[in-house]
């Protein structure tokens, strides 16, 4: 019959219907796993969300294989079989867009510290250690899953990075004849169409803002903006590089045209002289920054719209994700640098000292030990009562996800259990068997192919599960030795306030809010380390001491919403 003869193309090789169903499934299964992995590593973020939707979604898409499957295991009118086709090509093309965005997914995190890093990278560090916070609670709880230097260091970088973007834009304002809100404003519009942070646009944008100029073209400087975007984004280039093709082509250099897909500046130079009836030779600078201009606009007339088109992507919502991440990182880094500013001074000498008055202000700053906060600062504080509500709203969709979870690991173990019963019986006395997914499957309708298959799959499924455990384990140990590490921070930070330096007026503020910091990590460590040790058989433990902690960083900004939150998380 048709439906045991038909192809199918999956990437790219025809097969027929048992196996396409059988390399989707696989597919499938592989991919959900890596989104889970990917969530059980990064929760509290967007990545995790984001992860967690697709391994969902993927799931879903499962169920509807294995419904079209055992439909098709039996005769079908030859309408119905057309309409299983196309779902099997579109499920195709589903995994395939899941699978894409599975690299990207990747890519990013091991671009900021290491694929499936967890709590360890810079990318979990961006985050305000991991969990969703905002940064300057987070900076505590990174000094505990993190450490305290690469945390604070990456903020106080940010805030300088920041800070150096916007001189350079002052600057270009200036030469520009171009008032300074106005040109900060296009920057910062700059710097959302192209996902990237706000140093980085703003500092792409004063490059374009000075090629313009030389070209005497500051009145298209929008034009030019968007056509460096949209060509850059069909290029694949990502936001920041166009600050150094713009230097390039402004200096004369090939690499800068030739990443945008343009000819070398020599060749586009002869044209350009030929049209005005002179040589390259004779080319004044304005002249030779026109013709690369008028270059770039022509080649990204032909791309346009393409940055707007990939900010709808999912990679391009990765990469405004990221990039907002990098501005708090930012505004941060700002107020820090405002408020420590004559601090760091008397302590440049000694960059040990300087790391950990940078994380004492930030206990201090958000706990409100210290007095005139920068208006960055001040802004940043009024918003935590609000910020802590969702956080609990966030947590309680944690929790109920956590649930879900535990159920999806408590269907995988009945399934194993079944299925070694039916195997170790030889199919004898076990009519039907619960599939990974839930379902109930007929063994008389199965092949001796597709049942050996399954088998397999649930063999590989408990050994992955075991490997998962051992690595588990090795968190324990991880969480422990960073407990004791935050409590020595902290013990470190009293011993110093025995010095006589500016640090001892500023610890004098915070001295209350860092005690109690100490005692409560103290308590959570012991805890969080049985916790975790109980995850082989309960999952749902590693979301609700997440929960519990991301209750305890809270508790480092207002000791009032503090005593309720630790009141609902149990901690005493």
């Amino acid at each position: 019959m048709a439906e045991r003869t038909a192809r199918f193309s999956i990437e790219g090789e025809s097969v027929n219907a048992v196996e396409a169903f059988r390399r989707l499934e696989r597919e499938g299964l592989s991919l959900q796993r890596s989104f889970n992995s990917i969530t059980a590593k990064n929760l509290g973020t967007d990545v995790a969300t984001h992860a967690g939707r697709s391994g969902a979604a993927i799931g879903a898409l499962q169920k509807q294989l294995f419904s079209l499957q055992r439909e098709l295991s039996q005769p079908v009118e030859a309408s119905r079989f057309k309409v299983i086709t196309r779902e099997i090509d579109a499920a195709s093309n589903r995994l395939k867009f899941f699978r894409d965005q599975n690299v990207r997914v990747q890519s990013e995190l091991a671009s900021r510290g290491g694929a499936g890093a967890g709590r360890g990278g810079e990318f979990a560090s961006g985050l305000g250690g991991g969990f969703g916070l905002p940064l300057g609670a987070g900076a505590v709880g990174a000094a505990v899953g993190i450490g305290a230097a690469a945390a604070f260091k990456a903020s106080y970088d940010a805030g300088r990075e920041l800070e150096r973007s916007n001189r350079l834009i002052g600057a270009s304002a200036k030469e520009a004849g171009i008032a300074y809100d106005v040109l900060t404003a296009k920057a910062a519009a700059f710097s959302r169409l192209t996902a990237v942070s706000r140093a980085e646009g703003t500092e792409t944008f004063a490059q374009l803002t000075r090629l313009a100029q030389v070209a005497g073209k500051t009145d298209q400087l929008d034009k030019i903006a968007k056509g460096f975007a949209d060509l850059g984004a069909a290029r694949g280039i990502k936001g920041a590089e166009l600050a150094t093709l713009a230097q390039q082509i402004l200096s004369g250099q090939d690499e800068g045209l030739n990443r945008l897909g343009l000819p070398d500046p020599s060749k586009l130079y002869a044209e350009y002289a030929k049209g005005i009836g002179r040589t390259a030779e004779s080319l004044t600078q304005a002249e030779k920054a026109t013709a690369a201009l008028d270059a770039v606009m022509r080649k990204a007339a032909i791309f346009n719209g393409a940055a707007e088109r990939q900010l709808q992507t999912g990679a391009g919502q990765i990469d405004a994700f990221t990039a907002s991440i990098k501005n708090l990182a930012g505004e941060v880094g700002q107020a820090a640098i405002a408020d420590l500013g004559g601090l760091l001074g008397a302590l440049r000498n000694d960059g040990e000292l300087k790391t950990y008055a940078l994380a004492a202000a930030s206990v201090a700053e958000y706990a409100g030990g210290i007095k005139g906060l920068s208006i960055v600062a001040k802004s940043y504080l009024g918003e935590t009562n609000a910020e802590i509500l969702k956080q609990e709203e966030y947590w309680r969709r944690v929790h109920a996800a956590a649930l879900d979870v535990q159920r999806t690991f408590d269907g995988y173990k009945k399934a194993s259990e079944e299925n070694q019963a039916f195997l170790a019986n030889d199919r004898k006395g076990v009519p039907v068997y619960r599939d990974p997914l839930g379902a109930n499957v007929d063994l008389s309708k199965l092949s001796t192919e597709e049942s050996a298959f399954r088998a397999k799959f649930l063999a590989d499924r408990e050994a992955d599960l075991k490997a998962e455990e051992q690595k588990r384990k090795q968190q324990i140990e991880g969480f422990r030795t960073a407990g004791a590490a935050a409590k020595s921070f902290l013990s470190d930070i009293s011993q110093r306030a025995d010095r006589d330096n500016p640090f001892v007026a500023l610890f004098q503020k915070s001295d209350t809010a860092v005690e109690r910091a100490r005692k409560s990590f103290g308590a959570f460590g012991d805890d969080f380390a049985l916790q975790m040790a109980r995850i082989e058989q309960e999952s749902i433990k590693v979301e609700l001491a997440t929960a519990r902690f991301q209750s305890l960083s809270s508790a480092m900004k207002l000791s009032q919403e503090a005593r309720r939150l630790e009141a609902s998380a149990g901690v005493g």
